[in-house]
């Protein structure tokens, strides 16, 4: 009776073939994925919302919601075409807002899907401004995260680092208790 090698080149080989694979996979996601926090739904659910009833907005600009909060370009765009159209006293709308976006299909598409699954209840749209406006400033404590990591030589100088950090992160509070 011939015994099977279980640790050998030939068993780790079949091993990552086989199931050993996706449990690498699996490991690798969760030891070494950065992933940004973002919620593109209800930044959908936040610009569709505004779409649908225009009376939002000034709401969500109270709470100091800015183009900056959102992740995507498309919906800094889409954000800065609304408030565009409200300095102007414009109506906010379907057809408005396609026509500030450049008159094209793909705005028209880009708008549509804004207004797919939104909901309309001020309640709700206040809380889904509040998670676009905490993820925006995960994203922003990540950055600053980053930027530390980089900044962090031998020769750097641990005391202007630390006014620098003191810095951003006073400018950041400064800009919650604006909003």
């Amino acid at each position: 009776m011939r015994t099977e090698k279980t640790n050998g080149p030939r068993a780790r080989a079949e091993c990552k073939s086989n199931s050993c694979a996706e449990a690498d996979v699996r490991n690798s996601w969760t030891s070494s994925q950065s992933i940004l926090p973002v919620n593109l739904a209800a930044e959908r659910c936040v610009l569709g919302a505004v779409v649908e009833e225009e009376s939002y907005l000034s709401d969500l600009l109270s709470t100091g919601l800015t183009r900056d909060d959102f992740f995507l370009s498309e919906h800094r765009r889409v954000f800065d075409a609304l408030t565009s159209l409200h300095a102007r006293k414009a109506p906010i709308d379907y057809l408005t807002l396609a026509e500030e976006l450049g008159n094209t299909q793909e705005a028209y598409g880009l708008v549509a899907g804004l207004m797919q699954g939104i909901v309309l209840h001020e309640g709700h749209v206040r809380y889904h401004t509040g998670i676009v406006r905490r993820k925006a400033r995960l994203r922003k404590i990540l950055k600053l995260g980053e930027w530390i990591r980089e900044a962090v030589t031998e020769a750097a100088d641990p005391d202007v680092l630390l006014s620098q950090i003191r810095e951003t992160l006073e400018t950041c509070t400064e800009d919650e208790l604006r909003a």
